[in-house]
C-alpha cells in the first residue's frame, strides 16, 4: 500500500528485489523491519529520509544515491557491501554494528556531511573507499585490527 510518500509492505514480504523501487523519489517512508533481503539498487535515489534495516542479506547500491536520507540504523548484516549507501549525501552520523564484519568498496563513498563514525568491534576489514569523500572529523574505532583494501 503506498499513500502520500510512504510505502507499508505486508509482513508476509521478506524479499525487495533489485531495482524494485529505485528511482522513486517520491518514496520517503517505509517500513522494512520483516524484510529479509534487500535487492542491489532496491531502494537507490529513492526520497527516504531514514532506514531501519533489520536485512540479512544487502544489495549492493541498495540506497545509493538517497540523498534524503539522514538516519540509517543496521540490524544483524555481516556485510556492508559495495556503495551501499555512496552519494548519501545527507547522513551525518553512522554507528556500525558489532555484527557487520566487512564494510565493502566505497559503500559510503560521497557521504559529505558524515561527520561523525562508530566502528563495531566485529568490522575486520574495510574495503578500498569505503568512507572516501567523507566530512569525516571524529572516529571512534573498535580496538581490534583492521584489513584494509
Amino acid at each position: 500500500m503506498y499513500s502520500a510518500g510512504i510505502l507499508t509492505l505486508p509482513s508476509s514480504v521478506k524479499t525487495v528485489g533489485d531495482k524494485a523501487f529505485k528511482g522513486c523519489s517520491a518514496l520517503v517512508e517505509t517500513s522494512l523491519s520483516a524484510i529479509e533481503n534487500i535487492g542491489t539498487e532496491a531502494f537507490a535515489g529513492t526520497g527516504l529520509t531514514s532506514a531501519k534495516i533489520s536485512a540479512t542479506t544487502l544489495g549492493e547500491k541498495s540506497f545509493r544515491d538517497c540523498t534524503e536520507l539522514t538516519a540509517i540504523t543496521l540490524g544483524s548484516a555481516t556485510t556492508i557491501p559495495a556503495e551501499m549507501f555512496a552519494g548519501c549525501t545527507s547522513i551525518t552520523t553512522v554507528t556500525i554494528p558489532k555484527s557487520i564484519e566487512t564494510i565493502g568498496t566505497s559503500a559510503f563513498d560521497g557521504c559529505s556531511k558524515l561527520a561523525t563514525l562508530t566502528l563495531g568491534t566485529g568490522v575486520t576489514t574495510l574495503g578500498d573507499r569505503a568512507f572516501a569523500d567523507c566530512g569525516l572529523t571524529a572516529l571512534a574505532p573498535a580496538r581490534q585490527r583492521y584489513h584494509a583494501g
